[in-house]
């Protein structure tokens, strides 16, 4: 049922929380001193010690009157939406999200979606004098489907694994042990139905928040779009771990999180320019082999990939030659295209499974060659590369410049990348 906001348009309340799930915090009555003019219906303050930390777990604000004026602050630890990277990464270093704080509640908006959320805490009344459409969201929330395996880590970062009631397509595609061993137990459901390719919305319905992208948003209860994708930089993608932070109350273990990739990301950034100014810089040739084209991908600049080879202290080799393949409309090179370009590249990263490495040995033995089947295989890199774009700048910079990376920066394992000519085995 919704609920009404102040000028009568019906906002769209989440799931009502369960109550056998739900775990209480009370504020003790030391920490509240309630005068007795305010139960008298007096415009008397009533005074507590804030809280010192953010409630988690589903805990509640419980004893607060309902008429009493509270000028409190219910969320210490907050997010400050990338203003802590202005001074580090870019002085413009803006998001399409932002948050705002007001008590009892915060603000996320959207600039993309235009949507504007209200995360009220429980135990609390909801806003009633705001002049915005917004949708209301009770938090913490404490059960959520994701609709994509690349949302998955952002949950495990900030310790909200066990929240995770559904995932809306195949299981397979997952690649977290854990998460794997969870639906294997029973505790993690593949809300997904196999023979119509669609989602089954009957495991959704204790569901409070669905964490969806925008392909999926009208067949998930409550859902919150994802815009992660749309960031003009892979940090930015990376700072989404804060968003879903938000409906958990989990700003400090979300800031943590996000402060350790690009800190990291920086480090290696600085000394693998370090590097390509010393040397020449490294050309990448970027590409992936599909079967049913019997052709190459073609790579074009910007976007992520470029930032990361850049960041690598390499540049990406963006073919002039023209296309000998379409296949349903699109452009393919040939491999005698590919590796007549591989002769002026210094590494090929293939963003699949490599099945060529016997030919490019042959006829481009001075190539590195690298692609996506690391540590934990493919489909690793797929749901894990974006949300840890330190870790793959780590991968990309050593495959650039092995061991003339410092130790502290990089070591020989490779995470998501996968060393072909070494003949690493296929995970």
């Amino acid at each position: 049922v919704g609920e009404e906001n102040d000028e009568g348009t019906p906002g769209h309340a989440m799931a009502p929380r369960t109550t056998t799930t739900k775990k209480t915090l009370a504020l003790v009555a030391a920490s509240l001193l309630v005068t007795s003019g305010v139960a008298q219906g007096s415009d008397d303050l009533v005074r507590f010690e804030p809280p010192t930390s953010n409630y988690v777990d589903g805990a509640c604000v419980e004893n607060l009157p309902e008429d009493a004026t509270l000028e409190i602050d219910l969320f210490p630890h907050k997010s400050a939406s990338g203003a802590q990277f202005t001074a580090t990464v870019s002085a413009d270093y803006s998001l399409l999200w932002s948050v705002t704080y007001h008590g009892t509640y915060k603000v996320l908006r959207n600039a993309l979606t235009e949507h504007t959320y209200v995360l009220y805490q429980c135990g609390t009344l909801p806003p009633r004098n705001l002049d915005f459409n917004h949708t209301l969201v009770r938090v913490p929330v404490t059960t959520v489907a994701v609709t994509s395996t690349t949302y998955l880590p952002f949950l495990e970062m900030i310790g909200e694994r066990l929240a995770i009631h559904a995932y809306t397509s195949d299981f397979d595609y997952v690649s977290s042990p854990c998460l794997r061993r969870l639906h294997d137990e029973g505790r993690v459901l593949e809300a997904y139905d196999a023979a119509t390719w669609s989602i089954d919305a009957s495991q959704l319905t204790d569901v409070e928040l669905s964490i969806a992208d925008a392909w999926t948003e009208d067949q998930v209860p409550h859902p919150y779009v994802m815009t992660d994708t749309h960031e003009d930089s892979v940090l930015k993608t990376a700072e989404y771990v804060e968003v879903v932070g938000l409906f958990f109350n989990r700003e400090r273990e979300a800031t943590e999180a996000i402060n350790h990739i690009v800190n990291n990301y920086l480090c290696i950034r600085e000394q693998a320019e370090e590097l390509a100014t010393r040397d020449v810089t490294k050309r990448v040739l970027w590409t992936n082999y599909w079967d049913a084209a019997d052709g190459w991908s073609i790579a074009e600049c910007p976007n992520w990939y470029c930032e990361i080879v850049a960041a690598a202290g390499g540049e990406v080799v963006v073919p002039t030659v023209e296309p000998a393949i379409e296949y349903w409309t699109y452009p393919y090179l040939s491999t005698a295209q590919v590796l007549e370009m591989a002769q002026d590249a210094d590494v090929l990263i293939s963003s699949g499974a490599f099945v060529h490495r016997d030919l490019f040995m042959e006829q481009a033995p001075h190539l590195g060659i690298f692609d996506a089947g690391g540590l934990r295989g493919y489909n690793d890199f797929y749901e894990r590369r974006h949300v840890e774009p330190d870790a793959f700048l780590h991968d990309v910079a050593a495959a650039l410049w092995g061991t003339t990376l410092r130790a502290d920066v990089t070591d020989p394992t490779l995470k998501f990348l996968r060393d072909v000519v070494a003949d690493d085995p296929v995970r």
